[in-house]
């Protein structure tokens, strides 16, 4: 496939037909055949999808695509078919409409599609054309080669003659390289979790030393009295969890109010269901907790060191 230099976002490609047989003319007699694909970015709804848009001569035998529910849209007509993935996530089925572009398309089937394109809508190329008003361009192309030519040959030449401006990849690469985008989102997602427990520990020291130091001399009075300074200790740490746990609740309520509307996510190929399972919310409860009393302890043990004449004088 010859694709924009940024493979995990195709729809910032733009390919014509000149530059496309300028290219395959590069790559020599071995390619039999070039077909353009349109991919955009689609939002219905809160929901954003992956429209791509090939001539329907090409659905089955270039794109691999299967007729599962329905019929393949008529040509140029406001119809479009949808992947077995996004009718299980939405649970649209043939005969639905939806509006894209302000107009309203009617889903004439229900299609299987492998890889990166599992979850999509598929629309006739030149409707998509029109729609868009892409006057003929598009985003990517998928290339068949003879039986005994070199495709390492090929690409190899046709890069050159991209000069850095689209790469050529093939099919599995692509689903790797989207798999490993993923991969790399579900690692920041854990660097970020890590992040917010480091600085819910350090915000609980700053609102612990705050509060203590506002109480200075009630804390100075206490000491004189005999509270021990680690009496004093639990005593803050305690209040800041329970804070916590108030506070961990509100969180929880929300995310479980705000999952309840959202059955299903596509990221990328894939539909995800999120969900917030007991177990999740006990390991953040104590997460939460844990985190906060690190900080509040660290804060309260610290100002109990200071001498109560110390904490009496202090205004």
């Amino acid at each position: 496939m010859i694709v924009s230099s940024n493979p995990l976002d195709p729809s910032t490609g733009r390919l014509d037909p000149p530059t496309l047989d300028r290219l395959v003319a590069a790559g020599g007699p071995g390619i039999v055949s070039a077909t353009p694909l349109i991919f955009r970015p689609v939002k219905i709804g809160d929901s954003l999808y992956q429209l791509r848009a090939a001539h329907l001569a090409d659905w089955e035998p270039i794109e691999s695509l299967r007729l599962l529910e329905g019929r393949y849209p008529s040509p140029g007509a406001d119809e479009l078919a949808i992947s077995e993935g996004v009718a299980d996530s939405d649970g649209w089925r043939a005969g639905d409409t939806v509006e894209i572009f302000a107009t309203e398309f009617t889903i004439t089937a229900v299609v299987r599609a492998s890889g990166t394109k599992f979850a999509s809508l598929w629309m006739d190329f030149d409707r998509a054309d029109r729609l868009f008003e892409t006057d003929g361009t598009f985003q990517s192309a998928t290339l068949r080669l003879t039986a005994g030519s070199d495709p390492e040959v090929i690409r190899s030449a046709i890069d050159q003659a991209a000069g850095g401006l689209f790469g050529v990849y093939y099919q599995d690469e692509l689903n790797e390289l989207h798999g490993a985008g993923l991969s790399a989102a579900s690692d920041l997602s854990v660097l970020s979790t890590g992040i917010g427990i480091a600085v819910l520990a350090f915000g609980s020291f700053n609102l612990t030393a705050v509060a203590l130091g506002e109480r200075s001399a009630d804390l100075g009075i206490a000491r004189v009295l005999g509270v021990s300074r680690g009496a004093l200790t639990a005593f803050a740490s305690v209040r800041s969890a329970v804070l916590a746990v108030g506070g961990f609740a509100v969180g929880a309520t929300a995310a479980g109010v705000y999952l309840g509307t959202r059955t299903t996510i596509t990221l990328r190929s894939f539909v995800v269901t999120p969900s917030l399972t007991f177990g999740d919310a006990s390991l953040g409860l104590v997460v939460a907790v844990v985190a906060t009393l690190v900080g509040a302890w660290l804060a309260a043990w610290r100002a109990g060191a200071r001498r109560p004449r110390e904490l009496l004088e202090t205004r």
